[in-house]
């Protein structure tokens, strides 16, 4: 079997009648390996012919490679319409809240996040918000709650002595008495 050399092989394929600047890569487009596959097919030695099956698991192969290039390119196509699709839901998302599961409440620059709950069943209820560190900072009479509705918690971001808290992660727990 002959070496071939790539610089030949496009040489020997180009049908241009104008001159073409190329510029050099590592990589091989399918294009490229199929001129190299017909120029190795031509010029091997008549008297020691290329195997059936060496030709048959070379072209198998390239046809593996190329399906493999061809999914890719659809899978990197269709993750660009998806991240369009998701950015334009997105949008329709900006000035609206979102409920969030948990009962972390976070005060940055005098500004914190809000927390709700709900009950099973009408109770008198208090929160206790608590530091990161487990202290209790705050205890919130909310009075008599009714059930199933939604009961914002309506912190101030003070203390019990009405001094503004750090800035931080808070939790808060919800007491109820029937």
């Amino acid at each position: 079997m002959a070496i071939v050399d790539p610089g030949a092989v496009y040489k020997t394929f180009d049908t241009s009648s104008t001159a073409k600047t190329t510029t050099k890569t590592n990589e091989l487009d399918k294009n490229a390996f199929m001129k190299m596959f017909l120029a190795q097919i031509q010029n091997q030695d008549p008297m020691n012919p290329m195997d059936a099956t060496q030709l048959a698991t070379q072209m198998a192969q390239f046809t593996t490679v190329e399906q493999l290039s061809n999914l890719n390119t659809t899978v990197t196509k269709l993750l660009a319409q998806q991240t369009g699709a998701t950015n334009a839901q997105m949008i329709n998302l900006l000035g609206r809240e979102a409920v969030v599961r948990g009962n972390a409440i976070y005060v940055a620059n005098e500004k914190m996040t809000q927390g709700s709950f709900q009950l099973a069943e009408t109770a008198f209820c208090r929160a206790q918000v608590y530091d990161a560190e487990g202290n209790l900072v705050k205890t919130i009479t909310l009075g008599q709650q009714a059930a199933n509705q939604t009961i914002s918690l309506g912190w101030d971001g003070t203390d019990d002595q009405g001094n503004k808290v750090a800035d931080g992660t808070y939790t808060f727990k919800i007491v109820a008495e029937r």
